[in-house]
């Protein structure tokens, strides 16, 4: 008997000391999340609640095993678990550090778990799991690394995360599982019809073998599994391999399937053992970062790949031999083929406009370096260093080539740069410029047809000493001074007659020596059948002139001979351009157009001219005259014909009585606009639409014809356009159609009119049976509903007025099974809800008014006053422990959201999201930002953190408000300091809009200013309160 009364002694005792810490935590639940937050952190549990929900009754406990030095870990209860970032699992902060999660041996489920979590039982050294079979979902990481785990994947599981069983594992799955089945006793995991593989044991060794069926690999499927050898073929069924794939696996080489459309992030990083040549293939849309990096290859790369950007570092360091791009590829990523030693062969795509930093630096390039026409920019030091280089061909385009792109490449024999739109970006950046250090005297040959004036030579800086040949085109206006006063060896030079060579003392007098100087000759009007020189040239008695080519664009329009003689031999109006190269490339050209004479001047026209639309008038586009070779505007006369209607118009342009030429342009048809809509969109019954139909730009002679499906006729008289819609549940589309004419496109718009049966008056439909709204009458107040009969669907409005001194307490809507209806509030008293199909009946409490707690640092005409008041009555907070509310301290971003969470009803999160690892599951805060995040209302920071304890600021405040409660503005915002693109620029609208705040001044916002939480509240009170 008295170790009866003992015990319960005992038990009274450890009772009465529980309950001043549950009173504690019951307040600091409904208090402020400041003074949370200043509480000093609890030694772990050894057990809790591990639901994902409030709805899921999972716990969680650890039991120290009889060894002293490991635990079991027990999960009980039904329903979900949570999600868990990796660590962060309770059990796992409760044994403190990463290492001594292999302090769990033993893992016991109980029957009723439905979902495991997320990182639930990483790297546990448990060896036999029992699953439940009413689990149905496993997370991501859940048995992660958890040694040689065996277990039963039982036939309810029907979700399987990503590297749910990573590591070395024995699972064996339900024969009856209709969603998945394993290979090799249990080492391979597959989905049921074998379309995905889940992932492989890393034990698993020898040759693999994917299936024919497989058309997806999984994220780090069969990663870590070094013991596999031989080749890899992804069969032509898959289409997706995920991140991480094959990372760090043993096979030798490597085909992909012609079918392949993703490889992932790292999908084969540090494949070390895989060799030989590797094809891309064209189903190829989208590489990850590092896909191949630190891998074997060591033949050619066949990048057929239909992708735009070829990423960054993707071959950084390999061994290839050859590659060739797809003419798809635009642009070659920084350090993409950094340091490839054995890279000799380079084909570039027609494509490519990109060649990214260092993307080719150190590379065994070797031999011709040729660019498509395509080419845009070549960055910083993009073939530096690439010794194996001797010749570099640029494209004629319009390429910019950045400071150091091929500094350092000391084996370039010749360099040819074409008369082009060609830029050289910074020529000198520290030191480095766009060639230097050719201090081998091996650059013999130079075309350079474009270059920076000054500096034009710089871009060969310290390079010229066994120069033996240059030819200097008419894009260079300028040399500066002592650019050749090291080429020594110069033979032959060719340079324009006007070229301006600075040549104090002497600095540039190899170049005079041996220079040709050319001029050209050739005028860019000729008539027909006319002949003349493209060059003349004055060459230095003893020297050789380079040898010049040419080329015509267009001969039949206009050829040229070897020597250069330019021959007009087509129709006037047509044009040609004339090349003059060295060594294929052009230094020098000429656009020539066929024309007339009149008198002593050459004219000729562009006889192509835009297309002219339809306008119901004579149409009369200028044409271009050019006289001697110059644009002129006037001193001609144009004739027009057919130059009204649809068709082809033709522009005789003369000057005086003689013909100079034709031009032509097509008047294309007009394009008219057609709009209809509806008196009335929707409708209950039968009844008659009245529509209205407009347009633009149709003739006045055009019909426009109105048609409705369903066999509906419209109707077309005096009184309108209409239609008569019979009583179905249907909706009806109406078509208003011009059919167009010669000149005029078609035309044609549509609106529609849905339309809601209604039953006859003895009919029983549920939808239209009306259904009574009860509110019986109550002490300290009234309560009214309109309408008081409704149909399901309809509805309802609440009216809630209590008597002087009260307050309603509680309101209650319940259908006729006593099942409460869904309110919303909508201020002042009016609440409303859908109508059920049954009688429902509203019920109110009154209580008497509560004097709202004012506290001491809130003056009474403080103007946030009556927020802080309404926040309290409103549970929305208590103010701080110390009995203060803060009114001056700064709001961080957890307490608004805990605030607008607490407006909005402190509804419970829905677990669709997961929540940053800065909010801790269990903190005041935890809940409300699940369920911001879940409204769209943020987004968390970009570092992924939410930030919980920064301070929030006003653009970051009225951007939550509106976002959670807000509709869109009808202004805009007009402050000087909010841009018209900024984040916070609708809201600051809205907010100014609805009266939450008028800014800080008539013409500034400050949206980076910090809140207080004295703001925060009138913000929130006036968003409420509509004031």
């Amino acid at each position: 008997m008295k170790r009866r009364l003992l015990s319960i002694f005992l038990s009274l005792t450890m009772i009465l000391s529980m309950v001043p810490s549950v009173w504690a935590a019951d307040e600091m639940q409904q208090g402020d999340p400041a003074a949370q937050e200043t509480e000093t952190p609890a030694k772990p549990a050894m057990n809790g609640n591990c639901g994902a929900t409030e709805e899921d009754h999972v716990t969680w406990a650890l039991t120290k095993n009889t060894d002293g030095t490991t635990y079991t870990l027990t999960i009980s209860g039904d329903g979900a678990m949570a999600d868990y970032a990796v660590g962060k699992a309770p059990w796992h902060v409760a044994l403190s550090e990463a290492a001594n999660r292999k302090q769990i041996n033993q893992i016991e489920l109980s029957s009723g778990l439905t979902r495991i979590g997320d990182n639930a039982f990483l790297q546990a050294s448990v060896t036999d799991v029992e699953i439940p079979d009413t689990v149905i979902s496993i997370g991501t990481n859940a048995f992660w690394n958890c040694n040689t785990i065996q277990t039963i994947l039982p036939a309810s599981v029907r979700e399987l995360g990503a590297t749910a069983f990573y590591g070395t594992f024995v699972v064996k799955v339900d024969a009856n599982s209709p969603y998945f089945c394993s290979e090799e006793d249990g080492k391979i995991l597959y989905n049921k019809d074998k379309t995905t593989l889940y992932q492989v044991s890393q034990d698993c060794t020898d040759n693999f073998t994917i299936p024919s069926t497989v058309t997806t690999i999984n994220d780090f499927a069969m990663n870590g599994c070094a013991k596999v050898t031989g080749e890899l073929v992804i069969p032509n069924s898959v289409q997706t391999i995920g991140v991480s794939a094959f990372e760090s696996s043993g096979f030798t080489s490597l085909t992909l399937g012609n079918s392949v459309k993703e490889i992932g992030k790292s999908a084969f990083y540090k494949c070390a053992t895989m060799t030989g040549d590797l094809v891309i293939p064209a189903s190829v849309t989208t590489i990850g970062e590092n896909a191949f990096a630190s891998t074997g290859f060591n033949g050619k790369l066949d990048f057929q790949a239909q992708i735009e950007e070829f990423p960054a570092a993707i071959f950084k360091g390999l061994n290839f031999t050859a590659v060739s791009f797809s003419d798809s590829v635009k642009t070659i990523g920084d350090r993409a083929f950094e340091n490839c030693k054995q890279l000799a062969t380079v084909t570039f795509g027609q494509g490519l406009e990109t060649i990214g930093s260092f993307a080719f630096e150190g590379a065994g390039i070797s031999g011709k370096l040729t660019f498509p026409d395509s080419l845009k920019r070549i960055k910083t030091f993009a073939f530096s260093n690439c010794l194996g280089i001797t010749e570099i061909d640029f494209p004629e385009g319009n390429a910019t080539i950045e400071y150091g792109a091929f500094t350092g490449d000391t084996g370039v024999q010749k360099i040819k740069i074409p008369l082009s739109e060609i830029q050289f970006d910074k020529l000198t950046n520290e030191g480095y410029w766009i060639f230097t250090q050719y201090t081998g005297n091996k650059l013999e040959t130079i075309v350079v047809g474009t270059a920076p004036n000054e500096k034009s030579m710089s871009l060969f800086a310290n390079s010229l000493a066994g120069l033996k040949t240059i030819v200097i085109g008419t894009g260079v206006s300028q040399i500066n001074s002592y650019a050749f006063q090291n080429a020594n060896s110069l033979e032959s030079a060719l340079y324009p007659s006007d070229l301006n060579i600075d040549n104090e003392y002497q600095g540039n007098q190899n170049l005079i020596n041996a220079g040709t100087k050319y001029t050209v000759a050739a005028n860019g009007s000729m008539g027909q059948n006319t002949e003349q020189a493209m060059l003349t040239f004055v060459t230095p008695e003893g020297k050789t002139c380079p040898a010049v080519t040419y080329l015509s664009t267009n001969e039949s329009a206009v050829t040229v001979d070897a020597n250069g003689k330019i021959k007009a031999v087509g129709s006037v109006g047509q044009k040609a351009t004339i090349k003059a190269q060295y060594d294929g490339t052009t230094f020098a050209k000429v656009d020539v157009t066929i024309g007339t004479s009149a008198g002593e001047d050459f004219y000729s026209i562009d006889p192509v001219i835009a297309d002219q639309t339809y306008t119901g008038t004579e149409l009369k586009p200028a044409v271009k005259v050019t006289k001697n070779g110059s644009e002129i505007t006037d001193g001609f006369t144009v004739e027009y014909s057919a130059n009204t209607n649809v068709g082809t118009a033709t522009a005789t342009v003369k000057v005086g009585d003689t013909v100079i030429g034709t031009a032509t342009f097509n008047i294309v048809k007009a394009t008219p606009t057609v709009d209809i809509t509806a008196d009335q969109t929707s409708l209950t019954g039968s009844g008659t639409v009245k529509l209205t139909v407009t347009s633009k730009g149709v003739p006045t002679d055009g019909e426009i014809k109105v048609t409705c499906d369903n066999d509906i006729t419209v109707t077309d008289n005096e009184d309108g356009i209409s239609a008569t819609l019979p009583n179905a549940t249907k909706t009806y589309t109406f078509t208003a159609t011009y059919k167009g004419d010669a000149n005029h496109k078609e035309a044609s718009d549509t609106c529609q009119v849905s339309v809601t049966r209604r039953s006859s008056s003895g009919g029983s439909s549920s939808s239209d049976r009306s259904y009574a709204v009860s509110a019986p009458s109550t002490k300290n107040g009234d309560v009214t509903v309109s309408p008081k009969n409704a149909s399901k669907g309809d509805r309802v409005t609440v009216t809630v007025t209590p008597d002087k001194g009260y307050e309603l307490d509680k309101l209650t809507v319940k259908d006729a099974s006593g099942n409460k209806l869904k309110l919303t509030d909508k201020g002042n008293g009016k609440y409303t809800f859908t109508m059920p199909g049954s009688k429902v009946t509203v019920s109110a409490e009154f209580v008497e008014e509560q004097a709202a707690s004012i506290f001491a640092d809130v003056p009474a005409d403080a103007y946030y006053a009556k927020a802080v008041e309404w926040a309290v009555k409103k549970g929305i907070t208590n103010g701080k422990a110390n009995g203060l509310f803060g009114s001056n301290d700064p709001c961080t971003r957890g307490q608004i959201v805990t605030f607008l969470w607490r407006a909005a009803g402190s509804p419970a999160p829905k677990g669709t999201v997961k929540v940053p690892s800065d909010v801790l599951p269990g903190s005041y805060c935890y809940d409300a930002v699940a369920w911001a995040l879940e409204n769209g209302i943020t987004n968390g920071l970009a570092d992924g953190t939410f930030g919980v304890n920064n301070t929030c600021t006003r653009g970051q405040s009225v951007t939550f408000l509106y976002r959670a409660m807000g509709t869109a503005p009808t202004t805009v915002n007009g402050f000087t300091d909010v841009a018209a693109d900024s984040f916070c620029a609708e809201a600051v609208a809205w907010a100014v809009e609805n009266g939450v705040t008028n800014g800080t001044s008539a013409s500034t916002f400050s949206p980076s200013n910090g809140c207080t939480r004295a703001q925060i509240v009138t913000f929130l009170f006036r968003a409420y309160q509509g004031k």
